[in-house]
C-alpha cells in the first residue's frame, strides 16, 4: 500500500510538471521521446518513475521554460517547477526571496496551507477544458469532502469515481438510484463524452478554493 501511494504521488507530480508546460502526455512524450504508454502508467501510479525517465521529463520541462529538479520529481522534496531560470536552491534557502517565487509555487504553497487548515480537503490541478471559463487548464481547485453526496448536487466538485478517476465537474442527479451525472460546463469542450450519465462515485468535494495558473 505504501508503494502504491508513493507511485500515485509521483504520478501527480509528473502530471503537474507536464501540465504547467501547457502540454498533454501524448505531445510531451512524443516531443521528448518517452513512450506514451510508459508515461501514462507513471502518471496513473501504475508504474514507478525511474531515474532515467525522470531525467528525460525534467529535461523536457526545462526546455519548455520551467526549472525542474529530479529531487522534486522522484521524492517530492524541494521546490516544484518554476517559470524561468530561477535557481531553486536560492529560493529554498532564503525566505527573503519569497517575492521572486513564480505564481505556480505561490499557488502550491497556498494549496499546502489550505490542506493543513482543513483535514477533510483535497486539491486538484485542472487537466482539461471541460469547465471553462470557470476553471481553465492548469488552474488549481480545492474542495472539502462531503459526507452527504446529495448536498453536493448542483455544485462544481472534485469528484472521485468508483473507478478511481479524479474529475472536476458539476454534479447532478442521475436517473438511477445511487448514480450521478457528471457534466462539463463548457459547450465547446473537446472532452468526450462531455456528460457522464449515471456514474457511481466514491466521494465528492464541492469546490471552495480556486487559483488561476497565472494571476
Amino acid at each position: 500500500m505504501i508503494n502504491d501511494e508513493i507511485r500515485k504521488d509521483c504520478g501527480k507530480r509528473v502530471r503537474i510538471a507536464i501540465t504547467l508546460c501547457g502540454m498533454k502526455l501524448p505531445a510531451f512524450g512524443k516531443k521528448y521521446r518517452i513512450s506514451f504508454s510508459h508515461l501514462y502508467a507513471i502518471e496513473k501510479g501504475e508504474r514507478p518513475l525511474n531515474q532515467k525517465t525522470a531525467e528525460r521529463i525534467a529535461n523536457g520541462v526545462r526546455q519548455e521554460g520551467y526549472s525542474c529538479t529530479l529531487k522534486w520529481l522522484l521524492k517530492g522534496e524541494g521546490t516544484p517547477p518554476l517559470k524561468g531560470e530561477t535557481e531553486t536552491n536560492e529560493l529554498e534557502d532564503s525566505e527573503a526571496l519569497l517575492s521572486a517565487l513564480s505564481p505556480e509555487l505561490k499557488i502550491m504553497k497556498e494549496a499546502s496551507f489550505f490542506q493543513q487548515l482543513y483535514s477533510n480537503s483535497i486539491v486538484s490541478c485542472v487537466l482539461d477544458n471541460g469547465m471553462e471559463p470557470f476553471y481553465a487548464i492548469g488552474d488549481y481547485v480545492g474542495g472539502l469532502f462531503s459526507e452527504n453526496l446529495k448536498e453536493a448536487i448542483g455544485k462544481d466538485c472534485i469528484i472521485i469515481t468508483q473507478k478511481g478517476e479524479q474529475l472536476v465537474r458539476r454534479l447532478l442527479k442521475g436517473t438511477k438510484m445511487g448514480c450521478y451525472t457528471l457534466v462539463c460546463m463548457n459547450p465547446l469542450t473537446k472532452v468526450s463524452p462531455p456528460i457522464l450519465f449515471d456514474y457511481t462515485i466514491k466521494t465528492v468535494a464541492p469546490i471552495v478554493w480556486h487559483r488561476r495558473r497565472h494571476y
